[in-house]
């Protein structure tokens, strides 16, 4: 089964797709909101994560 998967894997076939310029925009969105959602999370518990950090308590 394994060798199965790893020889369909190693020797794919023609894909017939298309990616428009429509697509890439959607993925450079992705990333962009991905990026913005980790820096406001980092925000909301930046106390928390020095505090860790230096040995204190939660503020």
């Amino acid at each position: 089964m394994t060798l199965a998967l790893a020889l369909v894997l190693a020797f794919p076939g023609t894909a017939h797709a298309y990616l428009d310029p429509g697509g890439g925009s959607m993925l450079a969105q992705l990333a962009a909101a991905g990026f913005a959602g980790l820096v406001v999370l980092v925000r909301m518990y930046w106390a928390r994560i020095v505090a860790k950090f230096k040995g204190e308590k939660k503020p």
